[in-house]
């Protein structure tokens, strides 16, 4: 089976993903900027890795011999499904793989942001060790020093909207930190789920400390979190978002934070990326940002890789492919 693996990536990656490498299978790994990436794509039984792009009618009719798309990640918002299934071609996703890790991605983020973490390594970096211990000054003059308080996590409310694997994972390691946790209820009377009390999302966004999205992109989640939701929010809270960039309305985003209504933000993902290099969330002390690396450790690339070709020997054998996804229903 013919196997395009996109986009390139570091030679550690190309070489654990040779080494996982199924029998009787070959393995291209190009970016879609390469020369040769039409011819490859035409070849393609299987197109694996990350796409950048949309897969919709135009693409899958460049890729006549494709049977299998498997995404190393847990999002499909890329791929046109009805497309794929009208064309007989099955879709798959990573499922759960990456969940501990991205949860602990978004501990990090919040502790972070209470603790301003950023802050206290420039005050070291630019040699200002004392500023936040003003009376350890040789001169004494603790009020010359500017005040800089920080917070932890134990205590706070953490609302989270989604409550998948990740979203679940979160709320145990946030309990573990001494955090009250609630999520969202998505029907009507529902109350709580595996142990999390549920609420009405404008009652969640009232009284949380911290709020950190979980949830898949889609019509209705798109810019979820704009003006009217940031002015619901507490006013001092923070706002994690290690799910999609798209969920967040950025404009509103900076008016809430430059207005002094959230304290702060950490984002994972943008609406762009990369961002511009005068994108105005880039450079703010409030704003905590990394390059959407959230699932990215050694070891998720060595499961993703791992799931993605076991599927492949899957679909070889006639068998279901684990985490497969489909068009929905009507």
């Amino acid at each position: 089976m013919r196997i395009l693996l996109t986009p390139n990536l570091p030679r550690s990656v190309r070489s654990l993903a040779h080494g996982l490498l199924p029998p009787a299978c070959s393995l291209e790994i190009m970016a879609a900027s390469h020369p040769d990436y039409d011819q490859a794509v035409a070849a393609a039984e299987c197109i694996m890795g990350l796409p950048r792009a949309r897969f919709d009618e135009a693409f899958l009719a460049r890729a006549p011999k494709l049977k299998l798309i498997q995404l190393l990640r847990a999002g499909h918002e890329l791929i046109d499904l009805a497309a794929t299934e009208r064309a007989g071609i099955q879709v798959a996703t990573v499922g759960d793989t990456t969940s501990g890790i991205v949860a602990e991605h978004c501990l990090m983020l919040m502790l972070a942001l209470c603790r301003n973490l950023r802050w206290q390594h420039d005050a070291v970096v630019n040699g200002r060790w004392l500023v936040a211990k003003p009376w350890q000054l040789p001169s004494g003059d603790v009020d010359s020093v500017p005040e800089m308080q920080f917070s932890g996590l134990a205590g706070r409310t953490l609302g989270l909207i989604g409550l998948g694997e990740i979203g679940s994972r979160v709320a145990r390691l946030a309990t573990a930190f001494g955090m009250t946790v609630q999520g969202v209820a998505r029907r009507p009377g529902e109350d709580n789920r595996d142990g999390v009390p549920l609420v009405p999302l404008a009652q969640l966004l009232e009284t949380s400390d911290v709020v950190s999205l979980h949830v898949r992109l889609s019509a209705e989640t798109t810019r979820m979190m704009n003006a009217e939701a940031f002015a619901r929010m507490r006013r001092g809270s923070f706002l994690i978002n290690t799910a999609r960039g798209e969920l967040v309305d950025e404009d509103a985003l900076l008016g809430a934070l430059t207005s002094g209504q959230l304290a702060g933000a950490a984002l994972d993902t943008l609406q762009k990326e990369p961002p511009a290099a005068d994108h105005p969330l880039l450079g703010r002390p409030d704003v905590l940002l990394t390059p959407h690396t959230a699932w990215l450790t050694q070891d998720s690339w060595q499961r993703t890789l791992a799931f993605g070709f076991a599927n492949v020997e899957r679909f070889r054998a006639g068998q279901p492919l684990q985490s497969q996804v489909r068009p929905k229903a009507g």
